[in-house]
């Protein structure tokens, strides 16, 4: 992807406790392949209640209980951080065939392990880094940016995705999201807690998450531990949250007790009425198998002037969007990027949201899919704007943000 700028951003420095691990624990760490464990906390879908994803969170089996970022800057003060932390994601991509369906996993990865060969090896396997999310972390200056992009270019092509971490404790954090351009964005806690209670902050995670929405990525509220701060984010639209009212970090993949699901389905039903939902406007599309050349050939047989064909995985999700390569001639189909959106988003902020993508694809036809990431339809643009004028509504503010697709 092109980078428009590549001055080295400063990252936030978080002040820790003084306390750290001793050498002696770091190496009896560092001997044991056992160690550290993995324990994993749900990210949940703020408008279906289910789990979307799962954070990665590590555990060094010591009496000294410290936090895994206090393990890891004594690691790496010992030499031997990147090689713990290429631990943690290499146990991370054997968990990965546990995961339930449609969800994710994200992963913490430094810069410093970005740009170190033990990264590059994990690359080099060549392994399927889809449903992988590597969460970077904003504790260090990067003093080369250049080479921390390439390595993230490369692993999205492999299938992984981007997270930013504790965005919205200082001004360079919007800097880095602008470079990096992640998939995920996660709100800093501290602006989460207590928040129904504190304008200043939900004014804060409105502007956070009109500029994550612009650049069609997610917002993540990290550290809702009440049902007053769910409603609060809930009513903002932000699509995903993360913390204790949800669930606590366990070794296994744990899902959201079903009265809670309940409870933010009820909610998030009352906040959009049915008739601005995108759900309104979407239509049957042409889809074809991935991998199968031949059903692209049968489609085209029985349909041969299709304004659009959807590839889906054996999921039934969408993979890929093929459109007419020259106008009148649709024999010859070129592959563009997918832009999905949930059926209850706003057809006005999808319409935001469509209108910030480039202007090569800024027409193509958006994709609807449920919460599971299975495909429900195709919007066109043209039926888009028909609502927009039906409704008496133009797409005048910054894009919002979508729910969570597959």
């Amino acid at each position: 992807m092109p980078h428009a700028s590549r001055a080295a951003p400063v990252i936030p420095h978080t002040v820790a406790p003084s306390r750290e691990p001793e050498p002696a624990a770091v190496r009896g760490v560092v001997a044991d392949p056992a160690r550290p464990s993995l324990v994993f906390q749900p990210i949940v879908d703020l408008a279906q209640g289910v789990v979307a994803g799962y954070e990665t969170l590590a555990r060094f089996g010591c009496r000294l209980r410290l936090p895994p970022d206090r393990w890891l800057a004594a690691a790496q003060r010992h030499g031997v951080g990147s090689l713990l932390e290429a631990r943690i994601v290499q146990k991370v991509l054997h968990v990965k065939s546990c995961l339930p369906p449609n969800t994710f996993v994200t992963v913490n990865v430094s810069p410093t392990l970005l740009v170190d060969d033990q990264f590059a090896r994990l690359l080099d396997d060549g392994q399927d880094l889809s449903r992988i999310v590597f969460e970077l972390t904003e504790h260090e200056r990067i003093d080369d940016v250049d080479p921390v992009l390439e390595r993230l270019d490369r692993a999205r092509g492999m299938g992984a995705k981007v997270a930013m971490d504790d965005v919205g404790s200082g001004y360079s954090g919007l800097r880095w999201i602008s470079l990096v351009r992640p998939e995920f964005v996660k709100l800093d806690r501290s602006l989460v807690r207590d928040a129904h209670r504190d304008e200043v902050k939900l004014a804060l995670a409105e502007l956070l998450g009109e500029f994550v929405g612009r650049l069609d990525g997610w917002l993540v509220a990290e550290g809702i531990e009440s049902e007053a701060d769910l409603e609060a984010f809930g009513r903002l639209g932000v699509p995903l949250g993360q913390g204790w009212l949800f669930g606590r970090s366990v070794p296994w993949f744990a899902g959201v007790h079903s009265d809670l699901t309940d409870r933010i389905r009820q909610a998030a039903r009352q906040r959009m009425p049915a008739g601005d939902c995108v759900v309104s406007v979407v239509e049957r599309a042409v889809t074809v198998p991935a991998g199968m050349p031949e059903a692209v050939r049968r489609a085209l047989a029985v349909t041969p002037r299709p304004e659009a064909l959807v590839v889906l995985d054996a999921r039934a999700r969408p993979v890929q969007l093929m459109l007419p390569a020259v106008e009148r001639s649709p024999a010859g189909l070129a592959v563009h990027p997918v832009m999905t959106v949930a059926p209850a988003d706003s057809v006005q902020d999808v319409a935001r949201r469509a209108m910030t993508r480039d202007r090569a694809t800024r027409f193509d036809p958006v994709l609807c899919t449920d919460a599971c990431g299975e495909l429900m339809g195709i919007v066109r643009i043209e039926r888009l704007v028909g609502r927009l004028a039906h409704l008496g509504q133009l797409p005048v503010k910054p894009p919002a943000l979508s729910g969570v697709t597959g």
